[in-house]
């Protein structure tokens, strides 16, 4: 439970807006489904879904950028 009231929607929002890798973004998505989990199971709160949600969703956003960024710039294993 802790961890759902120390990860806040906005904290997560400018931890994905400076994850640099697909394996930064990809944590944070996991660490958020995995919170989303928790807060259902342990009825924690709908808001606590609801923001653990949110933060999967903007993760999965900034992962379709970044995938977006590496074919524009001919990233690892994918050739120009």
């Amino acid at each position: 439970m802790t961890a759902l009231k120390t990860l806040t929607v906005e904290k997560a929002r400018d931890m994905l807006a400076r994850a640099k890798s697909l394996d930064e973004v990809k944590h944070i998505r996991d660490v958020a489904l995995a919170m989303k989990t928790y807060a259902r199971t342990q009825k924690a709160g709908k808001q606590a879904e609801l923001d653990a949600g949110e933060i999967a969703f903007h993760a999965e956003l900034r992962l379709g950028e970044l995938d977006e960024q590496i074919e524009k710039e001919g990233g690892p294993g994918r050739g120009k």
